[in-house]
């Protein structure tokens, strides 16, 4: 058996206390033993100090344990030096905190899992949008296909009633209505090569597959699309072409029957040669050009014909109304020069007629009038009046109010310029201005018995211009009073 060691030579478990205690105390004077320990002697008072710190608080501390408190002290006896972090200690210390690292594992576990779920859930909607839009797309290619097949019928519904309106033959009209087949039947063809699209629902299978077909598809309607423009735009110019052909002929009916001059003849001969070359070129856009451009042309020539046409007919009605009228010697030299004036036009520019015809048919409406000016003397109506000239008070215009008359007292209208603002006026009414004793005369004529018994102020004779006055006038008129 092995012995047991002997406990005899261990100090008491009171005077290990006691001497821990000595060591707690004396790190608390840690710089009054830094002092007291560089001797022995020093050490000794360090030990009678330490007693008499104990001894104050009334603990008796033998001298040897304050020696074994300051021994240990100086060895670091009673110093905690903790262990190496090994793996064991590690595992220990993870253990003892195994609430706080719990709750740290809990949340990092709870973040990991909702980003998972949430980057889960993006993902999902994000399928989810691809395939709707793979979807969508699917649907519009079917759509637009469908949209191009219908218009080929279409086009090739209008290209049959073209071709036949244009006929037989090898000009301009035959070589666009062949390239509208040629376009017709690519575009054909490339429906007819079109892939049709994988379902949406594998889409996540193989997404560039179907991205792959669906591309080839969505190309090849695109080709047939355009090609089908082609077609289209190849037979609406030939409808073009073709009906500038017949606005050719319906432009230039106006001109039938009509004689042009040789200007004129040259005019729609170079617009009419325009539009049959744009249509020989087949250029449908020039063809329409060429044929605006000649119906200005004609529409022009058809307005100086007509100009020219009703010129030379007030020309006749003039010539005809003045042979039956005896003219005096003004009348005939201002009839003379107003018809002139319309022959030079008629030679020239027959635009240029309107006015010398309208100043030709005033003159003859005024030479073939006969009319007499009378006083206006009836009850409640003025037959005089005055005016201040404008800018005077000091001075007054007299006027007296007559009306043309013809034999059987018809108003005769008469253009008349009132001098105050100069504009003419057609009327039968007017004021004719007179000295201030003529109109004091009248005046006092009409205040005899309500009447003027001499209301003749002028004649005009026919073949005349002149009005033949026996009443002394002056020069102004009124219109207004």
């Amino acid at each position: 058996m092995t012995d047991l060691p002997s406990t005899a030579s261990a100090p008491p478990l009171d005077e290990v206390m006691l001497a821990m205690d000595v060591v707690d105390t004396l790190r608390a004077q840690r710089a009054l033993v830094e002092a007291e320990l560089d001797d022995e002697g020093r050490e000794r008072a360090l030990v009678e100090r330490v007693q008499a710190i104990y001894a104050t608080q009334g603990i008796d501390v033998p001298r040897e344990v304050v020696r074994q408190g300051v021994e240990a002290l100086r060895a670091d006896r009673f110093t905690y030096r903790p262990p190496e972090r090994g793996l064991g200690v590690r595992l220990a210390e993870a253990y003892v905190d195994r609430r706080k690292w719990a709750l740290r594992l809990a949340v990092v576990l709870a973040v990991v899992g909702g980003t998972w779920g949430w980057l889960t859930w993006r993902e999902a909607g994000r399928r989810r949008v691809r395939v709707a839009a793979f979807a969508a797309r699917v649907e519009a290619s079917r759509s637009e296909a469908g949209a191009v097949a219908g218009a080929a019928r279409t086009v090739e519904t209008s290209l049959e009633r073209a071709r036949a309106a244009a006929g037989p033959g090898t000009g301009p009209l035959s070589g666009l209505l062949d390239e509208a087949s040629a376009s017709l039947a690519a575009a054909r063809g490339a429906l007819a090569s079109a892939l049709p699209p994988l379902p949406a629902e594998g889409y996540d299978d193989d997404p560039a597959d179907h991205e792959r077909r669906l591309g080839a598809r969505e190309a090849a309607v695109r080709r047939a699309r355009d090609d089908l423009g082609i077609a289209q735009g190849r037979v609406l110019a030939v409808e073009r072409l073709r009906d500038a052909r017949a606005d050719l002929a319906r432009v230039l009916v106006p001109l039938e029957g009509r004689t042009l001059s040789a200007d004129e003849t040259e005019r729609v001969r170079e617009a009419k040669a325009g539009v049959e070359a744009a249509i020989e070129a087949a250029d449908p856009v020039a063809a329409r050009e060429a044929s605006n451009r000649l119906a200005e042309v004609v529409t022009d020539v058809v307005r100086t014909l007509d100009t020219r046409r009703n010129l030379v007919a007030a020309l006749a009605s003039a010539r005809g109304r003045l042979a039956a009228l005896t003219l005096d010697a003004a009348a005939r030299d201002a009839t003379r020069d107003a018809i002139a004036a319309v022959e030079a036009a008629l030679a020239g520019d027959p635009a240029t007629g309107a006015v010398p015809r309208a100043r030709l048919d005033a003159l003859v409406e005024e030479v073939s009038s006969a009319y007499e000016l009378r006083i206006v003397s009836g009850e409640g109506e003025r037959s005089g009046i005055w005016r201040h000239p404008e800018g005077r008070t000091d001075a007054r215009n007299y006027y007296l109010i007559v009306t043309a008359v013809d034999a059987d007292g018809r108003p005769v209208p008469l253009r008349v310029r009132n001098e105050e603002d100069g504009a003419v006026v057609v009327t039968s009414r007017f004021g004719v201005r007179v000295k201030e004793e003529v109109y004091e005369r009248v005046k006092a004529d009409k205040l005899d018995n309500g009447v003027v018994d001499a209301p003749l102020v002028g004649r005009k004779a026919r073949g005349t211009l002149a009005v033949e006055f026996v009443v002394p006038v002056l020069d102004g008129r009124i219109t207004r009073w």
